[in-house]
């Protein structure tokens, strides 16, 4: 299974460096308050990191993150990250930009200290934290922000609910679990996008075929307050991916709510976390989530004809839309895997295998005139179906690439 980087969304990149450099500077008791998606006037720094010491802070990075395949240029992305830079002034500016090539530029005010691309997102990753960031806190910083002020900054909306997201993000991933951030679904109609603030696997991260196989344990959205729509919209999230539990997860001054149901619908959990100093305690945390009863994890391959209720009460989606492989997009912010004109690729295998049931909540069926009723699997891979249907799938969780095809 291969998560491919250009389908993964900025948040989930953003959290992951919150979490490291949070962990980082934590290890070597260094004094930190990290922020992400800081109002800066009316927008939103991806991250800034404030070192911290003797009651007074300095703003050490501003990053801004981009890996969306769209128009902006490198350029534009920078000028961005320089816009928030001329308010928040940072020792130093970071751009990483993952779009169409994979490059990291540093700046020391309006001075570039740094620049190269990189082979992988993971060799860029790894020359930050491994080679940069220990030479970067070596500098001179001026503590005069008061550390009240810049944690006050934290609970502002939206910045608040992004870092519950982070710390939560922070703490399950070095525990075992697989969180991940604005985790891209197909909606129940297969006619579009949802995505959860955070899809909670029991399994690593690291351990990418036994998560292949998870339904998500644990589904959550983070609002900066209490927000009754926040019901409905976890709802959708539930009936896409059909979690174990679903929940919500509230800012309420120095705490944070949380309500949390089970598949059923019946809530199992309403408890309050204290907020830290800024951070949360991790086990509290584990606590929490440790309190949610142990699930199962079904992974035997589909075999033999299945009615098509049968498929969708076990995830499948059934679209009435009629689609075109010539298109980039037949649904809605997820790309197909194809060559211009809808062309297979000839070293790819498009073959769609359930070899357990959760991926079924990765796979679409294309019904428009809703005459399908059946489908038949032989040891997990889809054989025929009682008409001549269209179906697709993404290979892995929270990717909006469809690369698994049939026919």
């Amino acid at each position: 299974m291969v998560r491919y980087l250009h389908f993964i969304s900025e948040g989930e990149i953003r959290d992951q460096w919150y979490a490291e450099i949070v962990e980082y500077l934590k290890r070597r008791g260094i004094d930190s308050i990290n922020i992400p998606e800081m109002l800066v006037g009316n927008q939103r720094a991806d991250l800034v990191t404030y070192i911290c010491n003797n009651g007074y802070c300095s703003p050490l990075f501003l990053f801004e993150f981009k890996n969306e395949l769209k128009s902006s240029s490198h350029t534009k992305i920078c000028q961005q990250a320089f816009n928030y830079a001329s308010i928040i002034n940072p020792y130093y500016t970071v751009c990483v930009d993952l779009t169409n090539f994979i490059r990291l530029e540093i700046y020391h005010g309006n001075t570039q200290i740094f620049s190269s691309s990189f082979q992988s997102y993971g060799e860029l990753f790894n020359y930050f934290f491994s080679v940069f960031l220990p030479q970067a806190l070596s500098v001179t910083l001026n503590f005069t922000i008061p550390r009240s002020a810049v944690i006050n900054k934290i609970f502002a909306s939206p910045t608040y609910e992004r870092f519950l997201r982070a710390e939560f993000v922070r703490i399950l991933n070095k525990n075992g679990f697989c969180a991940i951030s604005e985790c891209s679904s197909i909606n129940l109609e297969g006619l579009g996008i949802v995505k959860p603030d955070l899809a909670i696997y029991t399994t690593s991260c690291d351990n990418e075929q036994l998560l292949d196989c998870e339904y998500p344990f644990l589904v959550l959205e983070f609002k900066s307050y209490y927000d009754k729509t926040a019901s409905s919209q976890v709802q959708k999230y539930k009936d896409s991916l059909l979690p174990y539990y679903y929940g919500v997860v509230y800012g309420m001054s120095n705490s944070a709510k949380i309500e949390i149901n089970d598949n059923k619908n019946s809530k199992i959990l309403s408890e309050s976390i204290p907020i830290g100093n800024p951070y949360l305690n991790d086990n509290i945390v584990m606590n929490l989530i440790n309190k949610l009863p142990k699930v199962s994890l079904p992974k035997t391959p589909l075999n033999g004809r299945y009615h098509i209720s049968q498929l969708v009460k076990m995830g499948a989606k059934v679209s009435r839309f009629t689609p075109s492989l010539k298109m980039r997009y037949i649904i809605p912010e997820f790309s197909v895997y194809l060559d211009r004109g809808g062309v297979k690729y000839p070293n790819h295998d498009y073959s769609i295998i359930i070899d357990c049931p959760a991926k079924l909540t990765r796979l679409v069926f294309f019904d428009p005139n809703n005459t399908l009723q059946w489908c038949e699997f032989q040891n997990g891979r889809l054989v025929r179906c009682n008409i001549d249907v269209i179906a697709v799938m993404t290979s892995s969780p929270c990717s909006r690439l469809i690369d698994k095809i049939y026919p």
